[in-house]
């Protein structure tokens, strides 16, 4: 106490109680935002990979059913083919015949 009876703060202690506390303060703040900005890039992460998997899944029925359809389209080809094949022997047959 001062001799007008007011109460001196110790400055020097106070300064550094201060700028201790706005440090502490301060990273409580980053680790909170940290902490939140991980959890949301984890989230977004999750919700790509599922994505992904779906995706994947889906094109997988798609060229499955692709190869299917190829199948099909190969024994319709072959089918043709044979009958090509008959219709230009019938032909060289008609064509030999003497008029």
């Amino acid at each position: 106490m001062e001799a007008n009876g007011h109460h001196v703060w110790p400055s020097v202690q106070f300064d550094q109680n201060f700028r201790k506390s706005n440090v502490q303060m301060t990273l409580r703040t980053f680790f909170f935002l940290s902490n939140k900005l991980f959890f949301q890039v984890k989230t977004a992460t999750e919700g790509y990979v599922n994505n992904t998997g779906k995706n994947l899944g889906t094109m997988e029925g798609q060229v499955e059913g692709l190869t299917d359809r190829m199948v099909d389209v190969d024994s319709n080809l072959n089918y043709m083919l044979g009958q090509l094949s008959l219709v230009v022997q019938e032909f060289n047959q008609v064509r030999t015949i003497p008029l």
